[in-house]
């Protein structure tokens, strides 16, 4: 990957690239349609439009994660679903405050990484990937 791809995504995922401690899934696409998926994000009461912020993986959240769950890829990643109802039952985003959207992901927000059963995406976003299509639904 050259310098000027890895300076579009945010710092503390640069740095990971640059150093070798992460390596995109081989599975990786970097060029794809657009495509249609759900995001789960929370709020405190609050109206304010969806922004990059509602999409922050936990690496850019400081969240520290048990075991190796900080050396996967999927970390460093946004999660989105093109399933609303896979995204409705899983139970750890059961919680106050939560809010789901739907937008468009696309190629020059970020590579992907879809699961095997395509239901699921890990997005890379680079740092200003622009999220307006995204809309509390």
């Amino acid at each position: 990957m050259n310098e000027e791809m890895i300076l579009l995504f945010p710092a503390v995922l640069k740095e990971k690239i640059r150093t070798g401690e992460f390596v995109f899934p081989n599975e990786t696409e970097y060029k794809f349609d657009l495509i249609e998926a759900y995001r789960c994000y929370f709020r405190n009461n609050d109206n304010r439009t969806i922004d990059r912020e509602d999409f922050r993986s936990h690496a850019e959240k400081g969240i520290r994660l048990r075991g190796t769950g900080n050396r996967k890829p999927e970390y460093y990643g946004t999660s989105l679903f093109v399933s609303l109802d896979e995204l409705e039952n899983i139970e750890s985003l059961n919680k106050p405050g939560k809010c789901i959207a739907k937008g468009l992901i696309y190629d020059k927000g970020g590579p992907i990484c879809k699961s095997q059963k395509n239901t699921h995406i890990c997005w890379w976003m680079y740092e200003k990937a622009d999220v307006s299509s995204f809309k509390k639904i």
